[in-house]
């Protein structure tokens, strides 16, 4: 014969601060609050990793808007991508697409794939504008070692862009006269 269950909904993620596992079907009352101190990170095993956000009216930023991206990294070692010399860290249609920008790891001998030496490697930021024109790129000259936290931001003040590595100015450039970002690709 057939026995009774009483379908009981509530939170049924083990994460949420009023998870109950008396709950049988989850019914979107789940709280996080608990979990919010802000202390958050990912880490990477180095194989395809990537976080994709989609493009939106928020990531797409017209000239006369400030704004600022900033992240943290650590590198143990750069993949081996044979006759490339510099390595994307965070980017928006970068590779000549309209408004793109890119903030890359580089090694400036073009003739080998990234790769930590005496010298290390170092930070960019290079951005495009709508007539595919390179504004004046800023290349770091702090070296970047393997397993060194850095801290990167790239903030947009006025019609200046600056890129910071450890709360350090590294350079200015002026912003592109059309909106940086303002594409449909991802911010990756």
């Amino acid at each position: 014969g057939a026995t009774w269950v009483e379908n009981v909904a509530g939170c049924t993620d083990v994460l949420a601060c009023n998870y109950s596992e008396d709950f049988i079907f989850e019914n979107g009352t789940c709280d996080y609050s608990c979990r919010d101190n802000g202390d958050y990170s990912l880490s990477f095993d180095g194989v395809d990793d990537y976080i994709s956000i989609p493009s939106s009216d928020f990531l797409n930023h017209s000239t006369d808007n400030d704004f600022s991206y900033t992240f943290s990294f650590k590198m143990s070692a750069l993949p081996d991508i044979v006759g490339q010399n510099q390595y994307g860290l965070i980017e928006k249609g970068y590779s000549l697409i309209d408004n793109g920008w890119i903030i890359s790891a580089r090694n400036w001998d073009s003739n080998s794939s990234p790769q930590f030496d005496e010298d290390g490697n170092t930070l960019s930021f290079i951005a495009f504008n709508c007539n595919e024109t390179e504004t004046e790129p800023i290349y770091s000259d702090i070296p970047l070692y393997p397993d060194i936290t850095y801290d990167v931001a790239l903030v947009k003040s006025g019609s200046d862009l600056t890129l910071y590595v450890n709360g350090e100015s590294i350079g200015s450039t002026p912003s592109p006269l059309s909106g940086l970002g303002s594409n449909a690709y991802p911010l990756r």
